[in-house]
Protein backbone atom coordinates (compact mmCIF):
# COMPACT_ATOMS: atom_id res chain seq x y z
CA UNK A 1 0.00 0.00 0.00
CA UNK A 2 1.09 3.69 -0.69
CA UNK A 3 1.40 5.68 2.33
CA UNK A 4 0.95 9.77 1.07
CA UNK A 5 4.39 11.83 2.34
CA UNK A 6 2.46 14.40 3.74
CA UNK A 7 0.10 13.46 5.88
CA UNK A 8 0.75 9.67 6.21
CA UNK A 9 -2.66 8.49 4.74
CA UNK A 10 -2.35 4.98 3.73
CA UNK A 11 -4.42 4.32 0.10
CA UNK A 12 -7.04 1.68 0.62
CA UNK A 13 -8.21 -1.18 -2.52
CA UNK A 14 -11.11 1.35 -3.15
CA UNK A 15 -9.44 4.53 -3.11
CA UNK A 16 -8.32 3.65 -6.74
CA UNK A 17 -12.12 4.20 -7.65
CA UNK A 18 -12.36 7.26 -7.34
CA UNK A 19 -8.32 8.86 -6.84
CA UNK A 20 -5.76 8.66 -9.18
CA UNK A 21 -2.94 6.28 -8.29
CA UNK A 22 -0.54 9.29 -7.72
CA UNK A 23 -2.75 11.18 -5.95
CA UNK A 24 -3.29 11.37 -1.99
CA UNK A 25 -7.49 10.77 -1.29
CA UNK A 26 -7.45 12.00 1.80
CA UNK A 27 -5.09 15.90 0.95
CA UNK A 28 -4.93 15.86 -2.20
CA UNK A 29 -1.28 15.96 -2.88
CA UNK A 30 0.63 14.50 -5.92
CA UNK A 31 3.30 11.87 -4.54
CA UNK A 32 5.86 12.50 -6.56
CA UNK A 33 5.58 16.56 -6.81
CA UNK A 34 5.61 16.98 -3.48
CA UNK A 35 8.62 14.64 -2.49
CA UNK A 36 10.89 16.66 -5.82
CA UNK A 37 9.92 20.21 -4.85
CA UNK A 38 7.14 20.56 -1.98
CA UNK A 39 5.26 23.70 -3.41
CA UNK A 40 3.64 26.47 -1.84
CA UNK A 41 0.72 24.86 0.47
CA UNK A 42 -2.65 26.20 0.35
CA UNK A 43 -3.90 24.82 3.28
CA UNK A 44 -4.90 28.31 4.68
CA UNK A 45 -2.80 27.98 7.64
CA UNK A 46 -2.79 31.95 8.68
CA UNK A 47 -0.11 32.53 11.50
CA UNK A 48 -0.45 35.70 13.19
CA UNK A 49 1.82 35.94 16.61
CA UNK A 50 -0.17 37.04 19.30
CA UNK A 51 2.11 37.06 22.77
CA UNK A 52 1.25 36.77 25.85
CA UNK A 53 0.73 39.58 28.56
CA UNK A 54 3.85 40.40 30.63
CA UNK A 55 4.93 42.59 32.60
CA UNK A 56 5.40 45.63 30.86
CA UNK A 57 7.83 48.79 32.60
CA UNK A 58 7.59 51.03 29.56
CA UNK A 59 5.40 53.21 31.49
CA UNK A 60 7.41 53.06 34.38
CA UNK A 61 10.56 54.13 33.20
CA UNK A 62 8.73 56.90 31.22
CA UNK A 63 6.69 58.05 34.48
CA UNK A 64 10.85 57.85 35.46
CA UNK A 65 12.11 59.97 32.71
CA UNK A 66 9.17 62.67 33.27
CA UNK A 67 10.16 63.04 36.96
CA UNK A 68 13.46 63.56 36.67
CA UNK A 69 12.83 65.75 33.84
CA UNK A 70 10.85 68.17 36.03
CA UNK A 71 13.15 67.73 38.57
CA UNK A 72 15.89 69.15 36.64
CA UNK A 73 13.58 71.96 35.28
CA UNK A 74 12.58 72.84 38.94
CA UNK A 75 15.90 73.31 40.40
CA UNK A 76 17.00 74.64 37.48
CA UNK A 77 14.28 77.86 37.85
CA UNK A 78 14.84 77.92 41.29
CA UNK A 79 18.91 78.71 40.94
CA UNK A 80 17.90 81.53 38.53
CA UNK A 81 15.38 83.54 40.77
CA UNK A 82 17.88 83.46 43.82
CA UNK A 83 18.86 87.28 44.43
CA UNK A 84 22.04 87.73 44.09
CA UNK A 85 24.16 87.99 47.77
CA UNK A 86 24.84 91.92 48.65
CA UNK A 87 28.15 93.12 47.76
CA UNK A 88 30.26 94.51 51.28
CA UNK A 89 32.01 97.98 51.00
CA UNK A 90 35.75 98.11 50.30
CA UNK A 91 37.49 99.77 52.66
CA UNK A 92 39.79 102.76 51.96
CA UNK A 93 42.66 100.49 53.10
CA UNK A 94 41.71 97.58 51.02
CA UNK A 95 39.99 98.48 47.62
CA UNK A 96 38.27 95.44 46.01
CA UNK A 97 40.15 92.27 44.34
CA UNK A 98 38.77 92.84 40.66
CA UNK A 99 40.31 96.90 40.45
CA UNK A 100 44.19 95.33 41.47
CA UNK A 101 43.82 92.34 38.94
CA UNK A 102 45.20 92.83 35.75
CA UNK A 103 42.82 93.65 32.87
CA UNK A 104 42.42 89.98 31.27
CA UNK A 105 42.00 88.53 35.23
CA UNK A 106 39.65 91.37 35.96
CA UNK A 107 37.28 91.21 33.14
CA UNK A 108 37.11 87.30 34.21
CA UNK A 109 36.97 88.36 37.71
CA UNK A 110 33.80 90.88 37.15
CA UNK A 111 32.00 87.91 34.45
CA UNK A 112 28.63 86.07 36.03
CA UNK A 113 29.62 82.49 37.30
CA UNK A 114 28.29 79.82 35.17
CA UNK A 115 25.35 77.64 37.27
CA UNK A 116 27.13 74.63 38.63
CA UNK A 117 27.21 70.92 36.85
CA UNK A 118 24.55 69.40 38.60
CA UNK A 119 21.72 72.23 37.84
CA UNK A 120 21.77 71.80 34.38
CA UNK A 121 19.22 70.64 32.60
CA UNK A 122 19.49 67.48 30.73
CA UNK A 123 17.50 66.45 27.33
CA UNK A 124 16.20 62.77 28.48
CA UNK A 125 16.01 60.27 25.19
CA UNK A 126 12.71 59.77 23.98
CA UNK A 127 11.02 56.62 25.37
CA UNK A 128 11.62 53.07 24.13
CA UNK A 129 9.20 52.00 21.91
CA UNK A 130 6.66 49.34 22.46
CA UNK A 131 6.98 45.56 21.26
CA UNK A 132 3.83 45.01 19.10
CA UNK A 133 2.34 42.49 21.40
CA UNK A 134 -1.25 42.59 22.16
CA UNK A 135 -2.16 43.15 25.39
CA UNK A 136 -4.57 45.65 27.85
CA UNK A 137 -1.62 47.48 29.17
CA UNK A 138 -1.87 51.36 28.07
CA UNK A 139 0.10 52.37 25.72
CA UNK A 140 2.53 55.14 25.51
CA UNK A 141 0.87 58.12 23.83
CA UNK A 142 4.46 58.55 22.11
CA UNK A 143 4.80 55.07 21.36
CA UNK A 144 4.71 54.76 17.65
CA UNK A 145 3.69 50.81 17.73
CA UNK A 146 0.49 51.44 19.39
CA UNK A 147 -1.73 52.29 16.68
CA UNK A 148 -0.23 49.26 15.07
CA UNK A 149 -0.86 46.99 18.00
CA UNK A 150 -4.51 47.78 17.99
CA UNK A 151 -4.67 47.08 14.36
CA UNK A 152 -3.43 44.13 14.83
CA UNK A 153 -5.57 43.23 17.69
CA UNK A 154 -8.82 44.29 15.89
CA UNK A 155 -8.25 41.96 13.21
CA UNK A 156 -7.33 39.11 14.73
CA UNK A 157 -11.17 39.77 16.71
CA UNK A 158 -12.13 39.78 12.53
CA UNK A 159 -10.17 36.08 12.24
CA UNK A 160 -11.98 34.86 14.96
CA UNK A 161 -15.52 35.35 13.61
CA UNK A 162 -17.87 32.70 15.37
CA UNK A 163 -18.51 30.12 12.30
CA UNK A 164 -22.24 30.57 10.87
CA UNK A 165 -24.90 28.00 9.08
CA UNK A 166 -25.55 31.21 6.53
CA UNK A 167 -22.28 30.12 5.00
CA UNK A 168 -22.18 27.45 3.67
CA UNK A 169 -25.20 24.96 1.42
CA UNK A 170 -27.06 22.30 2.65
CA UNK A 171 -28.62 20.39 -0.43
CA UNK A 172 -30.90 18.52 1.13
CA UNK A 173 -30.93 14.68 -0.77
CA UNK A 174 -31.64 11.18 0.63
CA UNK A 175 -31.38 7.71 -0.79
CA UNK A 176 -35.17 7.59 -1.35
CA UNK A 177 -34.33 10.58 -3.80
CA UNK A 178 -32.54 8.17 -6.05
CA UNK A 179 -35.53 5.67 -6.82
CA UNK A 180 -36.02 5.92 -10.84
CA UNK A 181 -33.68 8.70 -11.00
CA UNK A 182 -31.06 6.08 -13.36
CA UNK A 183 -33.81 6.43 -16.00
CA UNK A 184 -33.78 10.16 -16.41
CA UNK A 185 -32.87 11.43 -19.60
CA UNK A 186 -30.56 14.05 -17.47
CA UNK A 187 -29.17 11.34 -15.16
CA UNK A 188 -27.79 9.13 -18.16
CA UNK A 189 -26.44 12.36 -19.88
CA UNK A 190 -24.56 13.72 -17.09
CA UNK A 191 -22.78 10.32 -16.66
CA UNK A 192 -21.82 10.53 -19.95
CA UNK A 193 -20.48 14.07 -19.96
CA UNK A 194 -18.62 12.49 -16.90
CA UNK A 195 -17.25 9.44 -18.20
CA UNK A 196 -16.24 11.45 -21.71
CA UNK A 197 -14.05 13.98 -19.83
CA UNK A 198 -12.86 11.80 -17.39
CA UNK A 199 -11.28 10.02 -20.46
CA UNK A 200 -9.91 13.39 -21.92
CA UNK A 201 -8.03 14.91 -19.17
CA UNK A 202 -5.91 14.23 -17.02
CA UNK A 203 -4.68 17.07 -14.76
CA UNK A 204 -1.19 16.81 -12.51
CA UNK A 205 -0.86 19.39 -10.14
CA UNK A 206 -1.68 20.90 -6.45
CA UNK A 207 -4.73 19.13 -5.96
CA UNK A 208 -7.18 21.68 -4.80
CA UNK A 209 -6.49 23.92 -7.76
CA UNK A 210 -6.96 21.25 -10.26
CA UNK A 211 -10.09 19.86 -8.80
CA UNK A 212 -11.16 23.59 -9.08
CA UNK A 213 -10.43 23.97 -12.97
CA UNK A 214 -12.12 20.40 -13.74
CA UNK A 215 -15.35 21.33 -11.53
CA UNK A 216 -15.30 24.88 -13.95
CA UNK A 217 -14.52 22.97 -17.24
CA UNK A 218 -17.40 20.19 -16.40
CA UNK A 219 -20.10 23.41 -15.40
CA UNK A 220 -19.46 24.84 -18.80
CA UNK A 221 -19.57 21.57 -20.64
CA UNK A 222 -23.40 20.91 -18.74
CA UNK A 223 -24.73 24.55 -19.80
CA UNK A 224 -23.82 24.20 -23.20
CA UNK A 225 -25.71 20.55 -22.33
CA UNK A 226 -28.72 22.55 -21.03
CA UNK A 227 -28.11 20.93 -17.57
CA UNK A 228 -28.52 23.33 -14.74
CA UNK A 229 -25.47 23.09 -12.42
CA UNK A 230 -24.12 24.54 -9.52
CA UNK A 231 -20.14 24.75 -8.40
CA UNK A 232 -19.70 23.64 -4.22
CA UNK A 233 -16.20 23.91 -2.40
CA UNK A 234 -15.69 22.22 0.87
CA UNK A 235 -14.34 18.87 2.23
CA UNK A 236 -15.38 15.22 1.35
CA UNK A 237 -13.10 13.82 4.65
CA UNK A 238 -14.75 15.67 7.02
CA UNK A 239 -17.32 17.98 8.34
CA UNK A 240 -15.80 21.00 8.31
CA UNK A 241 -19.22 22.96 8.52
CA UNK A 242 -18.94 22.66 12.79
CA UNK A 243 -15.99 24.70 12.42
CA UNK A 244 -15.53 27.02 15.65
CA UNK A 245 -14.67 29.96 13.27
CA UNK A 246 -15.39 31.12 9.99
CA UNK A 247 -11.58 31.11 9.42
CA UNK A 248 -11.05 27.95 9.81
CA UNK A 249 -13.50 26.33 8.09
CA UNK A 250 -12.67 28.55 4.93
CA UNK A 251 -8.93 27.36 5.61
CA UNK A 252 -10.30 23.29 5.92
CA UNK A 253 -12.01 23.59 2.18
CA UNK A 254 -9.58 21.47 0.28
CA UNK A 255 -12.12 20.21 -2.52
CA UNK A 256 -14.44 21.37 -5.37
CA UNK A 257 -17.18 19.63 -7.06
CA UNK A 258 -20.91 20.25 -9.04
CA UNK A 259 -24.32 19.94 -8.16
CA UNK A 260 -26.91 19.32 -10.82
CA UNK A 261 -30.50 19.69 -11.58
CA UNK A 262 -31.11 15.89 -13.05
CA UNK A 263 -35.31 16.11 -12.37
CA UNK A 264 -37.14 19.10 -10.93
CA UNK A 265 -35.62 20.38 -8.30
CA UNK A 266 -33.73 17.77 -7.70
CA UNK A 267 -29.97 18.33 -7.10
CA UNK A 268 -27.52 15.90 -7.16
CA UNK A 269 -23.65 15.52 -6.57
CA UNK A 270 -21.37 15.23 -9.09
CA UNK A 271 -17.53 14.43 -8.66
CA UNK A 272 -15.50 15.71 -11.46
CA UNK A 273 -12.00 14.73 -10.35
CA UNK A 274 -13.05 11.38 -10.52
CA UNK A 275 -15.81 11.31 -12.86
CA UNK A 276 -19.03 9.93 -11.06
CA UNK A 277 -21.86 10.52 -10.05
CA UNK A 278 -21.78 10.42 -6.06
CA UNK A 279 -24.02 7.57 -5.35
CA UNK A 280 -25.76 7.63 -1.32
CA UNK A 281 -24.17 4.11 -0.39
CA UNK A 282 -21.14 5.81 -0.42
CA UNK A 283 -19.67 6.99 3.17
CA UNK A 284 -19.38 10.36 2.77
CA UNK A 285 -22.24 11.15 0.70
CA UNK A 286 -23.25 13.63 3.10
CA UNK A 287 -20.65 15.38 3.01
CA UNK A 288 -20.76 15.89 -1.08
CA UNK A 289 -24.22 17.93 0.03
CA UNK A 290 -22.46 20.35 2.03
CA UNK A 291 -20.53 23.14 0.86
CA UNK A 292 -20.26 26.55 0.02
CA UNK A 293 -22.54 27.03 -3.37
CA UNK A 294 -21.81 29.18 -6.23
CA UNK A 295 -23.91 30.22 -9.25
CA UNK A 296 -21.32 30.04 -12.14
CA UNK A 297 -17.38 30.03 -12.70
CA UNK A 298 -17.49 33.61 -12.61
CA UNK A 299 -18.16 33.62 -9.26
CA UNK A 300 -16.33 30.92 -7.99
CA UNK A 301 -13.20 31.77 -9.34
CA UNK A 302 -13.39 35.39 -7.45
CA UNK A 303 -13.86 33.70 -4.66
CA UNK A 304 -10.58 31.10 -4.84
CA UNK A 305 -8.58 33.53 -5.82
CA UNK A 306 -9.05 36.12 -3.03
CA UNK A 307 -9.22 32.87 -0.50
CA UNK A 308 -5.64 32.61 -1.63
CA UNK A 309 -4.57 36.28 -1.43
CA UNK A 310 -6.39 36.05 1.86
CA UNK A 311 -4.09 33.35 3.18
CA UNK A 312 -0.97 34.92 1.39
CA UNK A 313 -1.25 38.29 2.81
CA UNK A 314 -2.57 37.73 6.06
CA UNK A 315 0.08 35.15 6.96
CA UNK A 316 2.73 37.54 6.03
CA UNK A 317 1.81 39.73 9.33
CA UNK A 318 3.36 37.43 11.70
CA UNK A 319 6.61 37.33 10.59
CA UNK A 320 6.91 40.73 10.30
CA UNK A 321 5.60 41.49 13.49
CA UNK A 322 8.03 38.67 14.91
CA UNK A 323 10.92 40.94 12.86
CA UNK A 324 9.81 43.95 14.39
CA UNK A 325 9.97 42.49 17.64
CA UNK A 326 13.50 41.90 17.51
CA UNK A 327 15.06 44.19 15.24
CA UNK A 328 13.07 47.58 16.59
CA UNK A 329 11.80 46.64 19.91
CA UNK A 330 12.63 49.07 22.84
CA UNK A 331 15.04 51.23 20.71
CA UNK A 332 14.92 54.90 19.69
CA UNK A 333 12.08 55.80 17.18
CA UNK A 334 14.14 55.88 13.37
CA UNK A 335 13.17 56.23 10.14
CA UNK A 336 13.37 52.38 9.67
CA UNK A 337 11.40 51.83 12.29
CA UNK A 338 8.80 53.90 11.17
CA UNK A 339 8.70 53.07 7.75
CA UNK A 340 8.80 49.04 9.07
CA UNK A 341 5.74 49.92 11.52
CA UNK A 342 3.78 51.27 7.70
CA UNK A 343 4.98 47.96 6.04
CA UNK A 344 2.93 45.89 8.96
CA UNK A 345 -0.30 48.31 8.64
CA UNK A 346 -0.59 48.20 5.25
CA UNK A 347 -0.41 44.26 5.35
CA UNK A 348 -3.03 44.83 8.26
CA UNK A 349 -5.41 47.07 6.16
CA UNK A 350 -4.75 44.51 2.78
CA UNK A 351 -5.45 41.66 5.33
CA UNK A 352 -8.94 42.75 6.53
CA UNK A 353 -9.93 43.79 3.28
CA UNK A 354 -9.39 40.43 1.80
CA UNK A 355 -11.35 38.68 5.16
CA UNK A 356 -14.20 41.06 4.31
CA UNK A 357 -14.17 40.43 0.59
CA UNK A 358 -14.16 36.04 0.81
CA UNK A 359 -16.88 36.76 3.23
CA UNK A 360 -19.11 38.68 1.72
CA UNK A 361 -18.64 36.28 -1.40
CA UNK A 362 -19.66 33.04 0.63
CA UNK A 363 -23.17 34.90 2.03
CA UNK A 364 -25.62 33.86 0.22
CA UNK A 365 -27.33 35.89 -2.91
Amino acid sequence: MVTCPKCGYVRKPGDDDFFSGRECPKCGIIYEKFETEQPASDDGKLVVYLEKPGRDRTLVWILVVLLCTLGAYFAASGNLKKPAPAESKPTASAPPKAAQAPPRQRAAATAPAPPPAEDKIVQSPPPASHSLAIHSTAPSPKNDSTEVARAIHRLSQTLTQPMDSAYFHRNELSENDYVGLKSQPYYVKVQYILQLYRRQHAYIGNGFFVCVDMAMEVWDELAAAGIPAKLMVGNVRSDITQSDTLIRYIAAMNHAWLLVEVAPSTWIPVETTGGFIVQPSMWNFSLYNMGAMFENPGEFKDFVEHRKSMFLTCGQIGPLQSNFNQTFAGERVSGKGVEYTGRIMQKVYDCAGLVRRVTALLQPR
